[in-house]
């Protein structure tokens, strides 16, 4: 299983959850075997070092196109595909990402899938895919980062978890600006362990990250910073 050893992040205890302040040099241990390691391996799933891991991104518009060159930077694999607009994938591809056929080439094989798209039909659009469904493989990690309902995230991880495929509750907070320096913020909910093992992809498009507790959590939260975001422009 992932664990943060004593140390490694720089924890405050606020009445909402926990937040994890990233430390770009941790080391971790993470339970999803399929990430590419770097440096020395020792134990079940025991890294020392960089881990990269392959990421299948969905929405590639102006908050997600930005989070995918991070992704890239840092050193991860990112796949893309095309969907309806050309120019994100385009984009993404001259960055450094490959650029996929069909749903079964974007997650077949990917450690963390990742989605930042508009809203709840786009979201189940993905998810309940059945090429989606026969081709993610078990262990895989989704973070749904959209500001879609709390049900959707729900359903998501309902369909999600027969497959063995943990899911994290993670909408962002910040404008453009934010998601090209990689400083977003992230309104986190589910199990521990998965933030631990999503850290290497959250650090390089957050600096930080709220664990507020059960799926459907993170995007209840998020709901409320845009309403009194709406209330304060009023």
């Amino acid at each position: 299983d992932g664990r943060v050893s004593r140390g490694l992040f720089a924890r405050v205890h606020p009445s909402e959850g926990l937040c994890i302040h990233h430390d770009h040099q941790v080391r971790h241990q993470c339970h999803f075997p399929g990430y590419r390691r770097h440096g020395l391996v020792g134990g079940h799933g025991h890294t020392v070092g960089g881990v990269m891991a392959v990421v299948a991104f969905f929405g590639l518009g102006s908050m997600g196109l930005p989070m995918a060159i991070n992704l890239l930077k840092a050193g991860h694999e990112v796949r893309v595909m095309v969907h309806k607009n050309t120019s994100g994938p385009e984009e993404a591809v001259r960055h450094g990402a490959i650029l996929s056929s069909s749903m079964q080439d974007m997650v077949a094989g990917a450690d963390m899938i990742v989605s930042v798209v508009p809203d709840d039909a786009a979201v189940l659009d993905i998810y309940e895919n059945e090429k989606f469904k026969r081709s993610v493989g078990r262990g895989c990690l989704v973070l749904e980062m959209s500001s879609c309902t709390p049900d959707a995230v729900r359903r998501v991880e309902a369909l999600c978890r027969p497959l063995g495929v943990h899911v994290l509750d993670a909408p962002i907070t910040g404008a453009k600006p934010k998601a090209i320096a990689g400083t977003l913020v992230v309104l986190g909910a589910g199990d521990p362990k998965d933030f631990v093992a999503a850290e290497p992809v959250l650090s390089a498009i957050s600096e930080k990250v709220f664990q507020l507790g059960t799926i459907g959590t993170g995007k209840i939260i998020k709901a409320m910073t845009n309403l009194l975001g709406a209330v304060n422009l009023a």
